[in-house]
């Protein structure tokens, strides 16, 4: 007589009615792998930008990351931060008897072209040799950021380090158009946050968060979402109250402001999916960017350095990249000259 079967375990049994499903959800995540589909509601990544019309950025002129490319993770507050920042690189505490400089910014700040310096390295450099005191500058500017997304790294990224001073150059990213303007972004909760960075990296997790923004957009009445009719990301209102706040809250933490106006050498633009004005609209536009830096500086007794103008009485001497946006090494080397002068005569003691 044999003995009677014994019954399967239960883990067996969930472990064999769960193998389809799991060989099924990894082929389709290989595929979409092998297929190159990538999808974000905020940018992945960032290619800095080079004269090289390949595209090719030479390691010896790559970016803090090693290969010219700023990679992102979504974020609670700043929409979306850096994987890595030179900011994280300083301790909290500053030396004793320093200067500590903050500069808020862009690309523009972040980076200079075909070259391993940006201004605020530059800047303290210079601002060492000439002066008896201990400066360091703290690069706080980051690819693709608008004045919105500045304000509120400002609040939870840099006040941490208590600087001195902060400086302020933004308003390229703030007139490119979008479907959803920065502030109506909805933001996530911390942890909810951390999850979606986790299940980011799965291409299936991407293609489900694809198909659910197209859905809202089908059920949209097309004022806000992927489809959206183009607008700024921040609009000439909103770019004028995110340049108060920011002198707001510094000035509650003790810190003082310079604000730096954008120049720009637009003869060779051409890029309208930023923006598809012709090249003498987007002149103007980014003027009216301009003029209220200058007027909300005026107003609030800040400090101004109107770099714009400055570079205008260069002209024609190429200081600015082929894209019209950002330095190129010549162009960089004024910057900091011009900001270490600036900082040097009004701020350091």
């Amino acid at each position: 007589m044999t003995a009677p079967e014994q019954p399967m375990p239960r883990w067996k049994l969930l472990l064999f009615a769960l193998l389809p499903t799991v060989a099924l959800f990894g082929s389709l995540e290989i595929a979409l792998r092998i297929a190159g589909f990538q999808y974000s509601e905020i940018p992945l990544e960032v290619r800095r930008f080079t004269e090289d019309p390949q595209g090719v950025v030479d390691r010896e002129l790559a970016w803090h990351n090693r290969d010219g490319v700023e990679r992102f993770k979504k974020d609670a507050h700043q929409l979306w931060v850096p994987m890595t920042s030179p900011l994280e690189r300083h301790d909290l505490e500053a030396a004793e008897g320093s200067f500590r400089i903050a500069t808020l910014g862009d690309s523009c700040t972040a980076y200079c072209v075909n070259t391993r310096d940006s201004f605020p390295e530059l800047a303290e450099r210079y601002l060492n040799e000439q002066s008896n005191r201990l400066v360091e500058v703290m690069n706080a500017g980051v690819a693709s950021y608008s004045s919105f997304q500045g304000l509120e790294r400002l609040k939870h990224a840099v006040l941490p380090y208590r600087p001195d001073l902060i400086t302020v150059y933004f308003g390229w990213n703030d007139h490119w158009i979008t479907g959803t303007p920065d502030r109506e972004v909805v933001l996530r909760s911390e942890w909810e946050t951390r999850l979606v960075n986790v299940l980011d990296h799965l291409r299936l997790y991407q293609a489900g968060s694809w198909l659910l923004a197209r859905a809202r957009a089908g059920r949209s009445d097309t004022t806000t979402g992927p489809h959206a009719k183009p607008v700024p990301r921040v609009d000439l209102e909103s770019y004028d109250s995110n340049l108060r706040e920011i002198v707001s809250v510094a000035r509650a933490a003790g810190i003082q402001v310079l604000f730096i106006t954008a120049p720009q050498d637009l003869r060779d633009w051409d890029n309208p999916d930023l923006q598809p004005l012709s090249t003498r609209e987007l002149v103007a536009l980014h003027s009216r960017y301009n003029d209220i830096v200058r007027a909300v500086a005026a107003e609030t007794g800040t400090g101004l350095l109107d770099l714009e103008t400055m570079f205008e009485l260069q002209k024609p001497r190429r200081l600015i990249a082929k894209d019209g946006i950002h330095f190129n090494p010549a162009g960089c080397r004024l910057t900091a000259n011009v900001v270490a002068d600036k900082i040097a005569e009004h701020y350091l003691e």
